[in-house]
């Protein structure tokens, strides 16, 4: 299973589907430290999410460093055994769906799995 991120306008499609694994779900809750990660985002405007995403991604990009040095929690033991979807990737999942908030600010962030 994965997730299917969407932007629409009203009922139009704005961008392509940015597509990742669900087996990283757990580790962008993490990353985002709340409880269930696409209640944060799902049926949000993109603009009011942009922080949310930003500290997310600054997490996962500073976690091998700071886990080793401040004992901060390891995102990576959220990886799934299987490889499909790693710390690397979630990175750049969020990422793309940031740019696109930055794209379409206006739009409303829709999410499938």
């Amino acid at each position: 299973m994965s997730y299917d991120v969407y932007f629409k306008k009203w009922k139009k499609i704005l961008t392509d589907r940015i597509n990742h694994t669900s087996n990283t779900g757990e580790m962008i809750s993490k990353a985002m430290d709340v409880d269930y990660w696409r209640d944060e985002i799902d049926w949000k405007v993109a603009k009011d999410v942009i922080n949310i995403l930003k500290n997310a991604i600054e997490r996962l990009a500073d976690n091998d460093w700071k886990a080793k040095s401040f004992s901060f929690l390891d995102l990576r033991i959220y990886e799934p055994e299987n490889k499909w979807g790693t710390l690397e990737t979630t990175q750049l999942f969020l990422t793309r769906i940031l740019w696109n908030c930055y794209e379409n600010p206006k739009s409303t962030i829709y999410i499938s799995k």
